[in-house]
Parts: structure tokens; C-alpha cells; sequence
């Protein structure tokens, strides 16, 4: 048998084992819930649930998502498949994420060997030493959200393909420069993964880079060919790369930019994730699964260059990178592992207007510290006894291990998972809003809508914790109100003026704007039943905020027009329908409600552009059904 025969059964071995493991560590979390992102990417979007069960439904339900520019089509069309074959639970979702991950895990151990083998030549060593690289990176406890978080399928499928394009890139420098037809093969391939793992998820754009900071750290002189084809692929990577860094250094330079959607700004922004990059590989070096959590929205947003925690954590950077730099030739893994990691932030941790921290982001940039710990495996096989491989990395393992199987068991159930967050975040407004939500709809399903249940009390307990948070906002004293109304209560007048003060300060997040527009949608809906002068209060509050983004600005005042019409009041009703059509012209709801009070008031020829323009839109069956019945009545009397 020859030694690639063995290779190849070796590996096909370890994929088996590896399936079986990662089935023991993540049973407990495979029957767990959608959270998170997962309802607006899946559960509550018609991209994925109302797809046409057709060739030509999949196609146009892939490229209508919305959670990235470039759509990302092949996870969400990964997404209409399961919805198509196994329904709305979420099992078969997580099942999905599992296989995705186990695939990535193989990968990144192929990729480990032919690294390895590249810079020291092929032996069973390195066949060893790629396989542990690979079965750290499946069991490390940071990668559980990119497998039971459902959406950051997005996450894996792209590293899948950007792992299968470094693949490409380390057998080109193997391959003999003689064939050329192969060498062409694999710059094809390359090429079509990294187009790939774009469709994907667009962080996808930093792997040019990775493959050069691949090749600078540990591709040998003996395999650096002076071949056309190899010039020229190296060629169009430093462009790119060149083009890349000056795009960010652009960006940077050009100044400080508010983000109208997000608490901080591009700076605070930056300075905040100096410090988040040392607390991911803290999780990397130390996987304590206390300080590991879908939610880390209590992170203190950083504003000043001379904040000693960004001090320190600038200053720890660029000792970590300049060692890189300094220690390449001895310590070539350590290098590579070092510029990985840092470049595959480039994009998620620098000037785009993300949210600060997510465990997720970590699951391409890790890729680079498993390989390191690879040559560390390879290492001791060649400088120590079986026995020390067997301890260090066996000891790896059963940590990595035991703190993801842990952590998957949090994640069995919502309860259980809910608990487990505010419990390891018990500052963040969001695990204490997910808790208090699950309480106040377990109290509204089971009927126990009373201030003497237990369920109000919990609900209670940690939306006033949310609400007093120090990343806290509008969301916690929203949802507050509605909870008391629920009861049968009216809200104190306290918690109204608390609310009151906070809708009119400073920059909020999304989800505090929509917990706001809850409390509107109630009161028209006849479910809340605050007085007109409280409800003016809240609203007026909200719409005098100048941070005020348009998109939500168009979203308040459309509720707020609707809670008008609840208290026949035409006029107010039909003032804020304009503002949130000229704060959002291109929202066809926005623009036919306006259309339908002009029309129902009698003013139907006060803007005639808005029924031209409304003419041009696609509108939908209720929308279009609301227009014509309102014209019926017009022309009827």
C-alpha cells in the first residue's frame, strides 16, 4: 500500500471518529431553540419559508435574503432545503450546522498536514499532527455558536470554502511546475471557493490576504517556483492586498463616523475592539465556558485613545504582532497563527458598523492558532515519547471537550439556555430580555396573566434588570409597560418618565426602537389602554430625539399615526403618515397608508406624487386590497 493510500485511509478514518464525537459533545444542544438572528434570517423571513417549492423558487428565495450585501445565497438556500424537507423545527437546522462543522473540522485538518508536509516534508508525523489540529478545532467550546446559533451556518459554509481554497493553494506549491494544466486546475479551484465562501459570507474578502500571510510565514524558499503561473497568482494577491490595506486605512483616515443604528461610533468603535480581540484569544488560550455567551452586549464601549484598557490593549497588540514579525524564522507556525488571526478581523472587528463582540467571528481567524497547535503536536512527536503527545494533547482535548458539552447542555432548551446566558451575563440587556420575554410568554400562553404568578414576577424581575443595565435602553422599560398591561395594571408614572427620559437620549440600539413600536402596535391593537396624554408623552419623547435614525424615525411615526386613528383623531393621524413617508419614501406600507388616510379624508389630490410613485411600487395583496377599498369609498361618496 502507498503512503498516499494510507494517507487517505487514515483520514477517512478520523472523519468517521470525529462525526462520532462531535454527535456525543453537541446531542444535548441539537433540540434546542432558534435564537437570536435566526428568526429574522429564517423562522419570520419569506426568503426562506415562503420559497416556491420549485428550481426557480430556490433560486429566487437564495438571492432574496437579507443579511448581507452579496444576499449570501448558498446558506440560505441551504436554509429553503431544510425548510422544504424537514419543516419549521429547528433540529434539522442545528443538525445542518453539526455536519457543516464536522466538514470544516476535516478540512482544517487536511489543510494542518499539508502545511505541515509542505515545510517539513510528508511522514506520519504530519499526518498526526493535522488530525489533532483538526479535532482541537472541532471540540474547542468557542466554536458552539457557529454550530447551535443556526444563522452562522453562514459563518462555517464560508470558512468551509475558504479552507478548501487554501487547500488549492498549498497543493499548487507542491504540484510540479511541468503541469501546467493541473497548476491551472488548482488556481481554478481557488478561485471558485473563494467565489464560493463569498456567496457565503462576505468576510469571505480577507482570504487573499490569509493566502499571503500563508505564504510569507511558512512556504520554504526550495518550493518558491519563479514559474509564470506562480508569479502571477502572487502578483494578483499583493495587489489585492495593497488595494485591501489601503481601503481600510481609507476608511479610518477620512474620519470619525456616526453609525445611527449602533450606541457608539466608528472610533469608540475601534478602540473597543482592541480590547475584544485580546478577550477572544483569552477564550482561545483559556476556554472558561463562564465567559462564553451568545450575548456580550454588556462590553463597555471604549472613547478615549488614552482609556488605559485601550492603552494596554494597543500596546499588547503590537507586542503580540511585532513578535510574529520578529520570532518568523524560528517560529515560522507562530507567526502564521498570529497574522491569521488579526487579518481575519480586518473586516468584522475594524470600521464596518457591527456589533462589538460575537464568539462566532472567531471561527476563520482561529483557523491559524489550530494549525500552530498542529506543529506543536508535530513537535513532540519528534523531539519526545508517545506518551507526552499522548498527555498534552489528550488533556487539550478532554478540557476543550468537557467545557463544549457543558456549554451544549445550557442549550438544550429555551429555559434552560435563557437561565444559563443571564446567569454568565447577568449586565447584559439582552440575555435579561430574552429571560424576561420567556416568562411573560409563558405566563400569556398558560393563562396565568396575574401579578401574583410567578411567571409575572420572573418577567418583572429581568426586564427591570435590562432597564437598569449599563448598556441598558429603551427595550427593558417598553417591554415593562406592555408586561404591567398584560396584567391588568397601569404603569406608574415613574416608569413612564423613566422611559420618557430614555427615548430621548442618545443613539439606541434596533431592537430598543422595536420594543418602542411594541408598546404602539398594543395601545391600537386595544390590548394597552394608556391615556392619550401618557401616550403623547412617550411619542413626542421619542420623535424629539435628533440621534434618531430615519429608518426608525419612519417606524414610530407609522405607529404613531395608527395609535391616532384609536383615538379618532384624523388629523394627528394623517401628520405623522407624512412623516414617516418622507423619512422612508421607499417603504411601500409607509407610502399606502398615507395614500389610504389622504384618500379617506377626502384630500386624495393634495400629493398626486405619492400615487405616482405608489403606482411604480411592488405592493402586496393586503396593500394593494387597502388602496382599492379606500378609492371605492372616495368615489362612492
Amino acid at each position: 500500500m502507498t503512503g498516499q493510500a494510507k494517507t487517505v485511509i487514515h483520514f477517512t478514518a478520523f472523519a468517521l471518529l470525529m462525526w462520532c464525537a462531535l454527535l456525543v459533545l453537541y446531542w444535548p444542544g441539537l433540540a434546542g431553540p432558534f435564537v437570536f438572528d435566526d428568526y429574522s434570517n429564517i423562522v419570520q423571513s419569506q426568503a426562506v419559508i415562503g420559497a416556491e417549492k420549485s428550481i426557480s423558487g430556490l433560486l429566487s428565495g437564495a438571492f432574496s435574503g437579507n443579511a448581507g450585501p452579496l444576499k449570501r445565497p448558498i446558506p440560505v438556500a441551504s436554509f429553503i432545503l431544510t425548510d422544504w424537507i424537514f419543516g419549521d423545527s429547528a433540529q434539522p437546522y442545528k443538525w445542518g450546522n453539526l455536519t457543516v462543522h464536522w466538514l470544516c473540522s476535516v478540512l482544517v485538518a487536511v489543510l494542518s498536514y499539508l502545511i505541515l508536509a509542505l515545510k517539513y516534508s510528508s511522514s506520519g508525523r504530519t499526518v498526526w499532527a493535522g488530525m489533532i489540529a483538526g479535532i482541537l478545532f472541532a471540540v474547542h467550546p468557542l466554536q458552539l455558536t457557529s454550530v447551535l446559533y443556526v444563522v452562522q451556518r453562514m459563518t462555517s459554509m464560508a470558512a468551509v470554502f475558504m479552507v478548501a481554497a487554501l487547500i488549492c493553494q498549498v497543493i499548487f506549491y507542491r504540484s510540479p511546475v511541468s503541469n501546467i494544466r493541473y497548476r491551472l486546475f488548482l488556481i481554478g479551484g481557488y478561485i471558485l471557493f473563494w467565489a464560493m465562501a463569498m456567496f457565503s459570507k462576505e468576510n469571505a474578502l480577507i482570504l487573499p490576504l490569509i493566502s499571503l500571510v500563508l505564504h510569507w510565514a511558512i512556504v520554504p524558499d526550495r518550493v518558491k517556483g519563479k514559474d509564470g503561473l506562480y508569479l502571477f497568482s502572487l502578483g494578483c494577491m499583493r495587489i489585492y492586498a495593497l488595494l485591501a490595506v489601503l481601503y481600510v486605512i481609507w476608511n479610518i483616515s477620512k474620519g470619525d463616523v456616526v453609525f445611527s443604528t449602533r450606541p457608539f461610533s466608528m472610533y469608540e468603535r475601534l478602540m473597543t475592539e482592541s480590547g475584544v480581540l485580546l478577550f477572544y484569544l483569552k477564550l482561545w488560550l483559556w476556554p472558561d465556558p463562564s465567559a462564553m455567551s451568545l450575548y456580550h452586549d454588556d462590553t463597555v464601549i471604549r472613547s478615549s485613545i488614552l482609556d488605559p484598557v485601550v492603552v494596554f490593549s494597543i500596546a499588547a497588540i503590537c507586542v503580540i504582532l511585532l513578535s510574529a514579525l520578529l520570532v518568523k524564522k524560528r517560529l515560522p507556525f507562530f507567526a502564521l497563527a498570529v497574522l491569521w488571526f488579526f487579518v481575519g478581523h480586518l473586516i468584522e472587528s475594524t470600521f464596518v458598523g457591527l456589533e462589538l463582540v460575537h464568539e462566532h467571528r472567531n471561527y476563520f481567524p482561529a483557523v491559524g492558532l489550530f494549525v500552530m497547535m498542529g506543529a506543536g503536536a508535530f513537535w513532540l512527536l519528534e523531539n519526545c515519547r508517545r506518551l507526552a503527545l499522548l498527555v498534552v494533547c489528550g488533556s487539550f482535548v478532554l478540557v476543550y471537550a468537557a467545557a463544549t458539552h457543558s456549554r451544549a447542555i445550557d442549550w438544550h432548551s429555551a429555559e434552560s439556555l435563557v437561565l444559563s446566558e443571564v446567569e454568565r451575563r447577568p449586565l447584559s440587556p439582552r440575555a435579561n430580555l430574552d429571560s424576561a420575554a420567556f416568562f411573560a410568554d409563558k405566563m400569556n400562553s398558560e393563562g396565568k396573566a396575574s401579578e401574583s404568578s410567578e411567571e409575572f414576577k420572573l418577567a418583572k424581575l429581568f426586564y427591570k434588570q435590562a432597564s437598569l443595565a449599563p448598556q441598558g435602553g429603551v427595550a427593558g422599560y417598553s417591554h415593562l409597560v406592555i408586561l404591567y398591561q398584560d396584567v391588568g395594571l397601569y404603569p406608574a408614572s415613574g416608569l413612564l418618565l423613566d422611559l420618557a427620559e430614555k427615548l430621548s437620549e442618545g443613539r439606541q440600539r434596533p431592537y430598543d426602537w422595536r420594543a418602542f413600536v411594541d408598546i404602539l402596535i398594543c395601545q391600537s391593537e386595544g390590548r394597552c389602554k394608556l391615556t392619550s396624554k401618557d401616550i403623547s408623552l412617550l411619542i413626542s419623547a421619542a420623535m424629539d430625539n435628533q440621534k434618531l435614525a430615519k429608518v426608525h424615525r419612519a417606524a414610530i411615526a407609522g405607529a404613531a399615526s395608527t395609535v391616532a386613528l384609536s383615538f379618532s383623531d384624523l388629523e394627528v393621524a394623517i401628520y405623522y403618515s407624512v412623516v414617516a413617508y418622507q423619512h422612508y419614501p421607499e417603504d411601500p406600507q409607509a407610502a399606502v397608508n398615507l395614500a389610504v388616510l389622504l384618500l379617506s379624508s377626502g384630500r386624495g389630490d393634495e400629493m398626486p406624487e405619492l400615487f405616482e410613485k405608489i403606482n411604480d411600487m411592488v405592493l402586496t395583496e393586503n396593500q394593494r386590497q387597502s388602496l382599492d377599498n379606500a378609492k371605492s369609498r372616495t368615489e362612492r361618496y
